[in-house]
């Protein structure tokens, strides 16, 4: 049995001086630890206004 697996991918692009946007891809192997379970994938975008 393998032990699980997190990768994690992001980029940060400024936008302007005051907004920047973030997206990111999560990745997980094994996440309950037991034969069989299928792999995780996720993401998200995160978006930053400075004032």
């Amino acid at each position: 049995m393998d032990d699980p697996l997190s990768l994690e991918l992001f980029y940060k692009f400024q936008v302007t001086d005051n907004i920047s946007i973030t997206p990111g891809l999560f990745y997980i192997t094994n996440s309950s630890n037991q034969f069989n379970d299928k792999d995780l994938w996720g993401g998200v975008i995160q978006t930053q206004f400075r004032f």
